[in-house]
């Protein structure tokens, strides 16, 4: 066993949240009695909340500032999280297995920070994680490596023996090309690029209840 650090997303590989941002903004936009064309829709399917409020904003001349559309999108996720969201099966073990095993382990989520924190309090895993990172406080998506580098100095431990765990193709792309170790987790919202998932990862598995920490 070499890991010595275990990085995490969270949604669809933590919990099963991931039908939560399922068309948010499309759906945002239909509250303020817009609709999107198929060429909006497929700019806004792509977004961070942050690009998706600057987007809007310019494109519809809300009169709202871009951190107000962020926590309007926010609130409407809020009751899933804060009352519904589960984690997936064998996280929790798995968790505890790696603090057993004295392996620090942190956060790295596309998911703003209050909302982050609050369900994992809820399910009983923050207690897990020495930080956390989000994409809106570095203001990156997981396009290029910059959230697992932060996570990676925060946790003080080797590349060579942290692991990140991620459950979509476009992180696990990019793990992949900056020479990160990682672990693909299955999650059926990300089941059209599995195939493609499977081509770059030396290590899939269907939930972590199946995966042994001995062979990392």
């Amino acid at each position: 066993m070499s890991i010595k650090g275990a990085i995490f997303d969270m949604d669809g590989t933590l919990l099963d949240s991931m039908h939560a941002w399922v068309k948010i903004g499309e759906r945002y936009i239909k509250t303020k009695g817009i609709v999107l064309s198929d060429e909006q829709k497929g700019l806004v399917g792509g977004m961070l909340l942050e690009e998706m409020s600057e987007y809007l904003k310019k494109e519809f001349d809300f009169n709202l500032a871009p951190p107000e559309i962020v926590a309007e999108i926010n609130r409407m996720v809020e009751d899933e999280y804060f009352h519904k969201i589960v984690a997936k099966p064998g996280v929790r073990e798995f968790l505890e297995t790696l603090k057993e095993n004295n392996i620090k382990m942190c956060v790295a989520t596309a998911t703003d920070r209050y909302i982050t924190e609050a369900v994992l309090e809820r399910l009983d895993l923050l207690k897990y994680f020495e930080c956390i990172f989000t994409c809106g406080e570095l203001h990156v998506d997981k396009s290029t490596p910059d959230i697992y580098d932060r996570a990676l100095e925060a946790l003080g431990t080797k590349k060579e023996e942290t692991y990140v765990f991620e459950d979509t193709y476009l992180p696990i792309s990019t793990l992949h090309k900056a020479g990160y170790k990682f672990v693909a987790v299955s999650d059926k919202w990300s089941k059209h690029r599995e195939e493609d998932i499977k081509k770059i990862s030396k290590i899939f598995v269907e939930d972590l209840s199946t995966l042994d920490i001995n062979t990392l």
